[in-house]
């Protein structure tokens, strides 16, 4: 796992960034758009409609806790 503070270099598809506690640290925008693929544009939009993961603000920045992402990936999967 890459201990940092997110910045820098490019993760590794199998690394993830923790803190020193040893928590996943919170995702960005461009973090989480990078992860599913789509553009962070799409990301501000779903937060305009109320759509896609819950996020939050850490002052005047959104952020997304790994946790919240995962449930919300499982609560749309589709039928098979």
């Amino acid at each position: 796992m890459a201990v940092g503070k997110g910045r820098g270099r490019k993760l590794a598809a199998d690394e993830v960034c923790v803190n020193l506690e040893g928590r996943r640290a919170l995702a960005t925008p461009a973090d989480l758009a990078e992860y599913l693929g789509i553009p962070e544009a799409t990301l501000a939009q779903w937060r305009y409609l109320g759509k896609g993961p819950r996020w939050i603000k850490v002052g005047r920045h959104c952020r997304y806790r790994w946790s919240e992402i995962d449930a919300w990936l499982d609560k749309n999967v589709g039928a098979a």
